[in-house]
């Protein structure tokens, strides 16, 4: 259901996402995993340009905490508020990237600061591999404004 809905968000809310070729692999309890071809976001050296793995990443993670709000029935506005990412090889194929669901006792306290404040931060990871090894990894903290 939340994979529909994203597809949906990505299509009509960030048309940027047609252009780079985004799709939503999945997006359940495990958490997010979006795939992106490399042929709409290669640069001139044959890899993937590094802005547009931070972009996915960055949409993958968002993605994670709309999923928990919504599973809560919680509407916010979700934005970055710090990041750094770690570029460790070339991508230089269609790429798929994950962010795993955090633990339930961080969403407990994401949750716990949210209902309290009308705000929380939950900190999130994550990541592309090439192959076996781990190309890129991007760590964020997102922030929830309650609506």
């Amino acid at each position: 259901m939340h994979a529909q809905f994203l597809r949906d968000f990505m299509t009509e809310k960030v048309p940027v996402t047609s252009a780079m070729d985004i799709d939503v692999v999945d997006s359940s309890e495990k958490g997010v995993t979006l795939k992106a071809s490399i042929a709409a976001n290669i640069k001139d050296k044959g890899v993937a340009f590094g802005g547009s793995l931070f972009s996915v990443a960055s949409l993958c993670s968002w993605a994670v905490v709309d999923f928990i709000l919504k599973q809560h029935q919680l509407a916010a506005n979700i934005f970055v508020h710090t990041s750094q990412s770690k570029f460790s090889a070339p991508v230089i194929s269609d790429f798929t990237v994950f962010c795993p669901t955090p633990t339930e006792e961080e969403i407990a306290v994401f949750l716990g600061a949210f209902n309290r404040k009308g705000r929380a931060r939950l900190t999130l990871a994550a990541t592309i591999y090439e192959g076996e090894v781990l190309a890129f990894e991007s760590t964020s903290d997102f922030v929830a404004v309650r609506k």
